[in-house]
């Protein structure tokens, strides 16, 4: 257990608002893009992943762009490792429903991703991710 390996059992992504990271109980539980209303500022790459899928559900692709592009995120690997992560979460825990709604969004959003590299790149998406 990680609360038992010495870690913080309140730590700072805990108490920062606007929280991402619920707790009630013993139970954690993270926000997806569709439940955060107000994301202020971009300090971390959840809050660009959120961001970006809510420009992008609102099909304002160009303010999307801009913003994956002015925090470094547009061509980043890691940006996209982190969604293709959360995308595998739910396969790891074996009480978790592999298709939810957040998976479906992020693989589309990726799929959006993917087709815009082949087309600008001649199909070399291992050059764009």
């Amino acid at each position: 257990k990680i609360l038992d390996a010495g870690f913080p059992t309140h730590p700072p992504f805990l108490r920062e608002e606007p929280n991402i990271v619920k707790k009630k109980g013993k139970a954690i539980s993270m926000l997806d893009s569709k439940s955060r209303k107000n994301i202020r500022g971009h300090n971390n790459m959840i809050d660009i992943l959120h961001k970006s899928l809510q420009l992008w559900q609102d099909q304002r692709a160009v303010e999307m762009r801009e913003l994956l592009s002015s925090t470094g995120n547009y061509k980043n690997p890691r940006f996209f490792a982190v969604c293709q992560a959360i995308i595998e979460a739910g396969a790891q825990n074996p009480d978790a429903h592999h298709e939810t709604a957040e998976k479906r969004e992020i693989e589309a959003f990726l799929a959006g991703r993917r087709a815009e590299a082949g087309a600008m790149l001649g199909s070399n998406l291992d050059s764009y991710m």
